[in-house]
């Protein structure tokens, strides 16, 4: 009898063509990086082109990818790898998409735990793009913002405060060094919050 326990820690939704194509083209784009680094050459890369790629939950904030394995015996084995559909349909953030896949596919390759190797086997990516492995800080206060339909804006000093509901005039600024009392923060629309509805729209009409 073979004892299989299934480590499953996030929800995944349908992978829609649009997703598909970028999924595809990114996973290509980091398997030819990847195949170009000495330090893996002696690894199952090829394998790695057997792994699924889907999405995570379009609310999902902190979580940005995942390796979702299965151990038999004590030998974990990958299923899947699931990234923010965010970082894979929005261009502005392909670069940080393209680190999250190959940090995943290092998790594919064995190195599951976040210990002294993998880090350094983490930054092999640098010589690929410097830029991309410490964007996940940016990406989380991106998805954070996302999230909220109103901007309440000073006028003066620029502060902003998300929220879901519109103040009408009833608020002012509390940044007191800035320009003192009296001045009413504006209700601003958030752009993103409509882009992110839009996205949700969209992924939903073509994953049906």
């Amino acid at each position: 009898t073979t004892l299989c326990l299934a480590w499953l820690p996030c929800g995944q939704s349908r992978v829609s063509p649009p997703v598909h194509s970028c999924t595809s083209w990114l996973s290509s784009s980091v398997l030819t990086s990847i195949s170009t680094m000495p330090a893996l050459s002696g690894l199952p890369i090829d394998s790695l082109n057997t792994v699924p790629i889907g999405t995570l939950r379009s609310d999902a904030v902190r979580t940005h990818a995942v390796c979702r394995r299965r151990t038999c015996l004590g030998e974990p084995t990958a299923l899947s790898i699931a990234v923010h559909p965010v970082a894979i349909l929005e261009p502005s953030w392909h670069r940080y998409a393209s680190f999250l896949l190959y940090h995943e596919y290092l998790h594919a390759l064995g190195f599951w735990r976040h210990d002294r190797n993998f880090r350094d086997l983490e930054r092999l990516w640098d010589s690929v793009d410097g830029d991309a492995r410490v964007a996940g800080n940016r990406f989380t206060r991106y998805l954070v913002r996302r999230k909220y339909r109103w901007v309440w804006l000073c006028p003066e000093c620029g502060r902003e405060h998300l929220r879901q509901r519109r103040q009408n005039g009833r608020y002012s600024c509390t940044n007191l060094e800035a320009h003192g009392w009296g001045v009413l923060l504006v209700d601003t629309l958030n752009s993103l919050y409509a882009d992110a509805a839009a996205n949700r729209v969209c992924t939903s009409t073509h994953g049906s």
